[in-house]
């Protein structure tokens, strides 16, 4: 597997011309049919509002980033649009100078496009920041907590049943 983070800090890349990262998408497609290796590219994503969720069409630059992938995924975390409704957890044990753990946002991937197995859908993650560390959250649990979220903001409206998780759908992700 080859990595490359940041795809649009490329030399060429860099200057965002449509047809520069059209043809450096391209190139890095080829490259995986040559050598028969999965490429995972980290891409920038133009500016959007902030409440908006990013979709495939907020690639950076070119259409043919979103074209050439087999694969591509988003990542959802609300910390930064609506930290009213943002869904934590707090990791266990403590800092070694005997603090405790700081809550931690719960991060959302989103399979937009999928090629090889066809999943379309979100998985729903913890990551530990302190062991950098990625654990799949099963669908059940984000539900019920989400459902929790809903009532808590519902009883804060005053029953009002509108809200960021009103209308959410899940995909059919596996889950521990």
């Amino acid at each position: 597997m080859f990595i490359l983070d940041n795809f649009h800090k490329l030399s060429d890349v860099d200057s965002g011309e449509p047809a520069v990262v059209s043809a450096a998408s391209k190139k890095i497609k080829r490259m995986t049919t040559r050598y028969n290796i999965p490429i995972l590219l980290n891409v920038e994503l133009r500016k959007t509002e902030w409440k908006q969720r990013a979709t495939l069409r907020d690639l950076k630059g070119s259409a043919s980033l979103e074209y050439d992938a087999d694969l591509a995924m988003v990542m959802h975390q609300n910390l930064h649009t609506d930290k009213q409704s943002l869904l934590t957890w707090v990791p266990p044990g403590k800092f070694p100078d005997g603090r405790p753990m700081k809550p931690e946002p719960y991060n959302e991937i989103e399979w937009q496009k999928n090629k090889v197995s066809g999943f379309k859908g979100s998985n729903w993650y913890k990551f530990n920041t302190g062991i950098s560390r990625l654990d799949e959250v099963s669908m059940e649990s984000i539900a019920d907590l989400l459902e929790k979220e809903k009532e808590r903001q519902s009883k804060r409206r005053g029953n009002d049943n509108s809200g960021p998780y009103r209308s959410r759908s899940f995909g059919s992700g596996s889950g521990s």
